[in-house]
């Protein structure tokens, strides 16, 4: 068994594998976690942290309904690799996935291996977007993504004293954007369309409460149920900054040119720099596989319906709703670990890779 991506669906994956007796190799282009060692320290999980756990035995590991920022999970992941004595193979980036056989001969940078199964738990993160489409940029004003977002202080320095433009109207925005602006820094936001908030307040708290407890049966009742799964804005903080005005919308970008933007309705704005916190797309190695409408590999649950014995673990919608986030992870690997161990046992052996 290969699993490919050290971040918490290959781990959480390889801690249910090696309970059940799998034979099984982890490789990373980078290494464990290391997407989210590399993100922004300000940013936070934003459901309670007994769902993001990666293991029941884990919810307690911080106060269950705190918020835990990005260090603070990826400090978790280390913690949760050495203690399960998961093997990482680092700096081990697969590029091809072929059939061969009754297996895959699979190409990385260290050479070929063959496994009868292979799990592709790549994730998003490391492979940020832009807007669709790009703006005109004549490179006169400085641009990151918001997996590269450097923090309040040298977006200060970067900028000049001019706005900073977020453009995005999810949560990664919201965090960057308050962020900033409670740092004295002059924001605006540009979104393709109007920004919606997450209920805040006591309510709005008490309905957070509530709410994955009752998803948690949800998903008991109905395992396969799929739904749009990004969370829009939170509010609070982000939302009284925008209703009050400090923080304008404008429409999506045309171009960038001689430090000046220009927006799709004519406007302009003198900016210092632009953060796209515009999401991720999964980073899949070359492979034979059919995609939908949002480049996602077609599956069957987490097989890939045109290579099977292809999996794909993390990723939207593959079994339900939950599926690319931290809590569905959790229940996702406990079921795929069980379809793969009755694979395994149909073909009469384990799936330990070896060398090609």
């Amino acid at each position: 068994m290969l699993i490919v991506g050290a971040g918490p669906a290959g781990l959480a994956l390889a801690r249910q594998l090696r309970r059940r007796r799998i034979d099984h190799c982890i490789v990373d282009q980078d290494d464990a976690g290391a997407s989210w060692r590399s993100m922004p320290p300000a940013l936070r999980l934003v459901s309670p942290w007994w769902t993001n756990a990666l293991c029941w035995r884990d919810v307690f590991r911080h106060p269950p309904f705190a918020l835990v920022d990005a260090p603070q999970f990826a400090a978790y992941l280390d913690e949760f690799r050495t203690r399960e004595d998961i093997r990482v193979v680092p700096g081990c980036k697969v590029t091809a996935i072929a059939a061969h056989g009754e297996g895959h001969v699979v190409t990385t940078s260290r050479g070929q291996v063959r496994s009868r199964f292979v799990v592709v738990c790549t994730g998003y993160f490391p492979h940020p977007v832009g807007p669709d489409p790009a703006a005109d940029d004549d490179g006169s004003i400085p641009v990151v993504h918001a997996a590269a977002y450097p923090g309040p202080e040298k977006v200060r320095r970067l900028a000049g004293g001019r706005p900073v433009i977020v453009v995005g109207r999810r949560v990664s925005a919201g965090q960057i954007m308050v962020e900033l602006a409670d740092a004295g820094i002059e924001v605006a936001l540009s979104t393709r369309a109007p920004v919606e908030f997450r209920r805040d307040g006591r309510l709005g708290a008490l309905k957070d409460a509530l709410y994955y407890f009752y998803e948690e049966l949800l998903v008991v009742l109905r395992p396969r149920l799929r739904l749009p799964s990004f969370p829009v804005m939170d509010g609070g903080r982000s939302r009284e900054l925008f209703e009050a005005g400090r923080i304008p919308r404008y429409p999506p970008i045309r171009a960038l040119r001689e430090g000046v933007v220009e927006f799709e309705d004519g406007s302009t704005l003198e900016a210092g720099m632009v953060v796209h916190a515009t999401g991720y797309r999964p980073g899949l190695p070359e492979l034979p596989i059919d995609t939908d409408a949002d480049g996602l590999p077609r599956c069957y649950d987490w097989e890939s319906t045109r290579t099977p014995g292809v999996f794909f673990l993390g990723l939207d919608n593959r079994r339900n709703y939950r599926s690319r986030t931290l809590r569905g992870i959790r229940s996702d690997c406990r079921a795929l670990a069980r379809t793969l161990q009755a694979r395994i046992d149909a073909a009469g052996g384990n799936s330990q890779p070896v060398e090609a």
